[in-house]
């Protein structure tokens, strides 16, 4: 998604957590494009699908487990190849999107700590040596 940003996160959001206890595709899915639907910003979802419809269809019914989604009356699966480009909305898009709007001296990412702890993590700003 090729959209500028112009806005940043405030401080309330620092060292917040958007999903824990879990790595499924499914579970971050839901729960990190959940929180921008969320955004008060005049910013949709929708854009990070482009011609994706089978994944917005998936996304939109609930990212079931199995990529599993229902469309006219049918039951379909996600295939391979739309899987991996969910991955890569997932992982490209809407991460480096959270990650360009995190608050200042914050990035978005697993924490250090703990790999299936996924927010806005404070970072030390560079230091300027003399």
């Amino acid at each position: 998604m090729s959209a500028s940003i112009n806005f940043n996160l405030d401080d309330d959001y620092k060292n917040i957590s958007l999903s824990h206890a879990t790595m499924r595709d499914c579970d971050l899915f839901g729960a990190f494009l959940g929180f921008i639907a969320t955004l008060d910003k005049g910013r949709g979802v929708d854009g990070f699908f482009a011609n994706e419809r089978n994944i917005w269809l998936w996304y939109s019914q609930g990212c079931d487990d199995g990529y599993n989604y229902e469309r006219g009356g049918q039951s379909e699966s996600l295939t391979t190849a739309e899987r991996e480009t969910m991955e890569w909305i997932l992982y490209g898009d809407v991460c480096q999107y959270l990650d360009e709007i995190a608050p200042e001296n914050c990035g978005f990412s697993s924490h250090p700590g703990d790999g299936s702890d996924y927010g806005f993590w404070e970072f030390e700003p560079d230091f300027e040596y003399v």
